[in-house]
């Protein structure tokens, strides 16, 4: 297998347009700050509830997800083994900026965890984005777990890697003060309930 990094070739198909357009990979895409994903979110949390819209923000990215791990590993030749899928896309998702993923799966037994270190969600919402552009730290601690969209393409990595639909449940998260965020496979159904853990008693 080839050491190049994945991302190198995908950074060769990046083109940025003078009519607006950012591509890779023949995708549309566009970059944004993790603060202002960070604002996004807290509004519409305000607007309608932390659990509504953690849970449409899953289920919506878990199909688009299953879609974009699929075109990925085609797009990239990935072998069709777990330990190049792992190298893919921790190198994939590192370099585009969504964090360090490390796997902890057993294989056998389709079950473990798999961490996330500087999730782009969860240092959004630690940090904000200034009039002279740069990040600061605020200092806050969230209540909540902030990163069930991660979990959603995680979840259809996993999934991808095992050969069965599993879901991945966020159990502690840096937005929460914890030096990186947990995510760990569930093979039950997708429900509101177990999507996140709290600091709190529900």
């Amino acid at each position: 297998m080839s050491e190049t990094p994945y991302f190198d070739e995908a950074a060769k198909s990046a083109n940025f347009e003078r009519d607006g357009q950012f591509n890779i990979i023949g995708v549309r895409a566009f970059i944004t700050s993790c603060a202002s994903i960070a604002d996004w979110m807290d509004d519409l949390y305000m607007l309608l509830g932390e659990r509504f819209i953690d849970a449409r923000l899953y289920l919506s990215a878990r199909r688009a997800a299953k879609r974009t791990v699929a075109a990925l590993l085609a797009e990239f030749h990935v072998p069709n083994e777990p330990a190049a899928k792992e190298r893919f896309f921790t190198e994939f998702y590192a370099a585009i900026g969504w964090g360090h993923i490390t796997y902890q799966l057993d294989y056998a037994k389709k079950t473990g965890q798999v961490i996330v270190k500087n999730s782009f969600l969860a240092q959004g919402f630690a940090t904000k984005f200034t009039v002279e552009g740069r990040n600061v730290a605020t200092g806050q601690k969230s209540d909540i777990t902030r990163c069930s969209l991660l979990g959603a393409y995680l979840a259809a990595q996993v999934s991808n890697f095992f050969g069965e639909e599993v879901e991945m449940v966020e159990k502690q998260c840096a937005a929460m003060g914890h030096p990186e965020c947990v995510f760990e496979v569930s093979h039950e159904r997708f429900s509101l309930r177990g999507l996140r853990a709290t600091t709190g008693e529900e």
